[in-house]
């Protein structure tokens, strides 16, 4: 499997475990934007980028920042390690 392909896997992975989570998810496929995937409830918005391990990027973050924060919105990055195991970090 290629690295496309295993990055697309984990957005749906994460997908899947978002919305057993009571979130409303959509995923943004093949649009090389901001957010891989934008996740919400009553509580909040999630604009979400997913990588690899070790496969994320300066650029990444970068294009995650340049979002126009709105009220109760939540910008982060999910690293997938494997196994079900998530790395968050808050952008």
């Amino acid at each position: 499997m290629n690295q496309y392909r295993r990055g697309v896997r984990a957005e749906y992975l994460l997908k899947k475990k978002l919305e057993s989570d009571g979130y409303y998810v959509v995923r943004s496929a093949g649009s090389h934007g901001a957010a891989d995937l934008v996740a919400w409830n009553d509580r909040a918005c999630h604009i979400i980028q997913v990588a690899l391990a070790g496969v994320k990027t300066k650029r990444d973050y970068d294009k995650l920042r340049s979002v126009p924060q709105m009220p109760r919105m939540v910008k982060q990055m999910y690293e997938y390690l494997g196994r079900g195991e998530w790395k968050v970090t808050k952008v």
